[in-house]
């Protein structure tokens, strides 16, 4: 991918836990390096805030952040589904498609992506979220009491508010599940539609190296050194596939919908 430099920055379509803040991380290196580390040239705008709980207008906010004329390159994640939702509806990304460069991410590893938010808060809850010195012997015992004692329907979680209701059942999850799937297409229609560059978060999972040289061929090796320098660690979970961790139910309506694993 040759990032144009001429347009109004780079755009990252994606949903939540798919790897998009890693893949912000190397963008926002590549760009400071292109741009000489003069901030006043660019700016890491990070993602659109807003949840179905909020008042606020969120496609107000994303068109005042998307066209502010302040001269400088941005590096936008685009991973909240109401702000998709909202610019899709208002046929804005025709628009953006001109004058940004925007890249589809997505995970093969569907499952494990959904599963993660939940996953994560959990160990956060055990105390035991301390990378990169994590203890193997804590994380076993951590493995083997999701094992016995799964998580459920409340744990299972699409990363922003909700207005479902009853959070404890196995109806919430499946209204989650929908709305994700959902996600999934309408990312899918926009890339198509306009031709978007796709991106798997599992090519650079454990290691941005041949990521970065296959895509971003521009990158000299002081960039591609740096980004492999301050790669953020995976969690290391004793098992590669998070469904382990979630109660049976969960796990087989998430295969009726189509969200499995490689």
């Amino acid at each position: 991918m040759n990032i144009d430099y001429n347009k109004k920055g780079i755009i990252i379509l994606t949903t939540y836990r798919s790897g998009g803040t890693q893949l912000s991380r190397f963008l926002n290196h590549i760009v400071e390096h292109h741009f000489d580390y003069k901030s006043e040239l660019y700016s890491d705008e990070g993602e659109f805030k807003g949840d179905l709980h909020q008042t606020v207008d969120i496609l107000d906010i994303a068109r005042k952040r998307l066209w502010e004329e302040d001269g400088k390159f941005k590096v936008f994640l685009l991973n909240n589904p109401i702000a998709i939702l909202k610019l899709h509806q208002n046929y804005e990304f025709g628009k953006i498609s001109q004058h940004y460069n925007m890249v589809h991410l997505t995970r093969l590893n569907m499952a494990n992506g959904l599963l993660s938010l939940g996953l994560w808060e959990r160990l956060i809850d055990e105390g035991l979220f301390t990378l990169p010195d994590v203890d193997p012997v804590k994380m076993k015992s951590f493995h083997d009491s999701l094992i016995k004692e799964p998580l459920s329907y409340p744990d299972f979680t699409l990363g922003y508010g909700t207005v479902e209701g009853q959070s404890n059942s196995l109806a919430s999850v499946n209204t989650k599940l929908m709305r994700f799937v959902y996600q999934l297409q309408i990312n899918k229609a926009i890339a198509h539609l306009y031709n978007l560059p796709h991106f798997f978060y599992e090519e650079y999972e454990t290691d941005s190296t041949d990521f970065v040289e296959k895509h971003f061929t521009e990158t000299g090796e002081r960039v591609r050194r740096y980004i492999r320098e301050t790669y953020s660690y995976k969690i290391p979970y004793p098992s590669n596939d998070y469904r382990v961790y979630y109660k049976d139910d969960i796990v087989q309506l998430m295969e009726e919908w189509g969200i499995r694993n490689l």
